[in-house]
């Protein structure tokens, strides 16, 4: 993948972990647990993936 998709790819990790974040808070707000277990889960592995993307490209900058 060229250098752009790999930003672009990162991009759009980094939006998905924000909105999942944001969505886990409002659903623990909203005392609804199991949405906000399965939302933190999911941040989880988009953080995961994140890292993943970042070690691939050998710099710490997202």
């Amino acid at each position: 993948m060229n250098e752009r998709g790999v930003m672009m790819e990162r991009v759009a990790l980094t939006i998905s972990l924000i909105l999942s974040v944001i969505v886990t808070f409002l659903n623990v707000n909203a005392d609804d647990y199991v949405g906000a277990t399965f939302m933190g889960i999911i941040s989880l592995l988009l953080l995961i993936e994140l890292i993943k993307s970042t070690k691939n490209k050998g710099d710490i900058s997202v």
